[in-house]
Formats: structure tokens, sequence, C-alpha cells
């Protein structure tokens, strides 16, 4: 996706900033007459009002006036800055500048979509299409697939730091259980998918990451916080009104260049963590569900409906119920080999890694030495 936005933003860059500073320069040359007149008009109004010394009716021709000026400068849409010196050196930056044009790609893709620029060229439309269509899947793959694994992540750490108390709780709190688990690479990291990370959690994370960005850009911006947090929603939301755009004020400067840049990169982390939210609410929802179902009994009941007669080679050839691995599960439940007579200490090697299978083998030993 990387290298994608960086081709992007030089495209749209190359077919976007000529025809900017043609337009400019038609603006600035249908305004700069417009202006003349004006103010040749305001001067002869002042010199007769001056004669006749009729105050009054002079304010409000002068009125007049200006407020004609300000509706044919509104409808030039031209900001003032000298389009001639647009992209030279200590001249006014093009609205299309790499950073400018790196934002834009990001918003395209991510279909957040400020509109603060849009491309204007026959070829910038028709490359925009084609931009939008393959980069809006590629950047759905690459939030399911970066969502995924910092899910796992959090997860991990979650349990890791913040649940440190699940691992005793899961295999009991007798002392004899716990004196089994004497470090953690004993504890199977597959049980980490089994503890979801709580919806409060998930949204203080968010809310979080939402009130760095408000500090971040309050501080670069001069934006209040309630203005900052504000632009933050609607961008890692999607929304994206583009009232309030990140580098406008200033991009004449470097440090506006600077603010394009991190506005970008501010989004495309906060969609992924916006995808990795809705997987661990995801969980945690689905989680809940399948509680209150079986708390419910619509689960066991479903099972009952499902399942017909089973005889005792299915049964010992079955699944185990119990996924903990420190769980004691009958003879007839293992899926493990039985014991026989011939078996050695060698034969039970292999057993030594998994005590589930242990236990099976010495329990089936022990009921068949005691019928003997």
């Amino acid at each position: 996706m990387i290298v994608y936005t960086i081709i992007g933003a030089l495209v749209f860059q190359n077919l976007e900033t000529t025809n900017e500073k043609q337009q400019c320069i038609r603006k600035m040359n249908a305004y700069n007459p417009i202006e003349n007149e004006t103010a040749e008009e305001l001067w002869k109004a002042a010199q007769v009002f001056q004669q006749i010394d009729d105050e009054e009716n002079a304010l409000d021709a002068i009125y007049d006036i200006v407020v004609d000026f300000r509706q044919k400068a509104l409808a030039l849409k031209y900001d003032g800055k000298n389009c001639s010196q647009i992209g030279v050196d200590g001249g006014p930056q093009s609205d299309w500048s790499f950073s400018g044009s790196l934002l834009f790609c990001v918003t395209v893709f991510t279909t957040v979509g400020y509109g603060n620029i849009t491309p204007q060229t026959f070829y910038g439309r028709l490359v925009c299409i084609i931009y939008a269509l393959v980069g809006t899947p590629l950047m759905l793959v690459f939030l399911a697939n970066i969502g995924s694994i910092m899910a796992d992540v959090f997860r991990f750490v979650y349990v890791r730091v913040c649940c440190c108390g699940c691992l005793r709780h899961r295999i009991g709190s007798n002392p004899g259980d716990i004196a089994k688990l004497k470090n953690e690479e004993e504890y199977s990291e597959d049980d980490d998918e089994h503890i979801s990370v709580p919806i409060t959690v998930t949204m203080a994370m968010i809310t979080g990451y939402i009130f760095m960005g408000a500090l971040l850009f309050s501080s670069w911006e001069n934006w209040s916080m309630l203005q900052s947090a504000y632009y933050c929603f609607i961008t890692i939301a999607t929304i994206g009104f583009g009232d309030v755009v990140p580098g406008v004020a200033s991009m004449n400067d470097t440090s506006g260049q600077f603010i394009m840049v991190g506005a970008a990169l501010y989004l495309v982390f906060g969609m992924a963590i916006m995808s990795m939210a809705f997987n661990l609410i995801q969980e945690e929802m689905i989680g809940k569900v399948v509680w209150i179902t079986e708390k419910l009994g619509l689960s066991k009941q479903q099972e009952c409906e499902n399942d017909g007669p089973t005889d005792q080679s299915t049964a010992i050839i079955s699944e185990p119920k119990s996924k903990d691995p420190f769980a004691m599960a009958s003879p007839m439940e293992a899926p493990y080999p039985m014991y026989k007579p011939s078996d050695n200490p060698e034969n039970l090697k292999h057993m030594l890694r998994e005590p589930s299978t242990l236990t099976n083998w010495a329990a089936a030993a022990i009921s068949q030495n005691t019928k003997k």
C-alpha cells in the first residue's frame, strides 16, 4: 500500500499541477480588471460625494460597490496568490504538491474523500476512477489482514499484562494444579484465542487514539481540542465532511506539507486500529451470544437434535470435550492409544508433552490391572 500510495501521488501531481497553474492564471487575469474597476469606482464615488457633502448617500453607494466586487470575486474563486510563481522556490505551493497529492490518494482508497482538492483534467479524473477501483479493494484486504494481526497482538498483550490472573483462573486454584504451571511456556498459546478483550477496553483504546490525535492537531493547527477531536473522529470513521482539513492554512510553509503527511499517516493507522477494534468487538459479541444460548439451553438442545446415538467405538475416536491440556478425560473419551501390557518407557516419551495423554494411559493401565 505504501508503494501504491506514492505512485498515485506522483501520478496525480504530474497530471494536475500544470492544469492548476493554468486555471489559477486564468482566474488571476479575470480578477485583476475587476479589482481595478472597483478601485476606480470607489475613487469616483468619493470625489463626487465629497463635493456635494452627502455622507449618507456616499456610504450607501460605496457599500453597493464593495458588495458587487465581493460577489464577482467569489464567483471567480480566486484566492489572491501569485499564480505565475506556483511551484517556484519562494512562491506559493501548489494544491497538488507531493504531500497534498499523498493525502488525496489516501482519502481516495480509504473512501474518506475530504473534497478539498479534486482532479479537474480529463485524464486526472479517469486515473482517479481506476485508482479508486483498484485501491479500495487493496485497502480492504490490507485492513482485514492488519486488523487480524493487530487483534492477536493486542489480545496477547492484554492477557500477559492486564489479565495476568487468567491463566491461574483457567487451570483452577488448587495448589496441585498451579504447581503444574511452573512457567508460561507450559501453557498453550492457543488458549489466548479463548480469552476475549472486553468492549470497554477496546472503546478506551479508540478514545485514546482520538485524544492523542486531538493533541497533535491542536498543536499543529492551533485548533481547539473539540475541533481537533471532531476532525479525528470523522476521519477514522471515514465520514470525511471536508469542512476541517489540516495543512490548508499553512500550505505555503514546510510545516503545512509536514502536517499533510502526518494527517495521511494518522488516517491509515487509525483505520487499521478501527479494523482491529471491529475484530475484537466481533469476538466479544460472539462469545456473549454463545454464553447466552448456553445459559438458555438452546445450544445443548440443538446438539441433542442434531446428534444421533453413538456407539463405544465412535466415542473412543471422538474429539476430546475439553480443550484444556490439563483436563482429565476418561479412557473412553480419549483419542489416545490405550494401555497395552507390552508398553515400555520408550513408548511413553511422546506422551510427556501432553499431560492428558499420560493421564488417560495411566487411568487405562490402572483399570485393566484392577480387573485382573
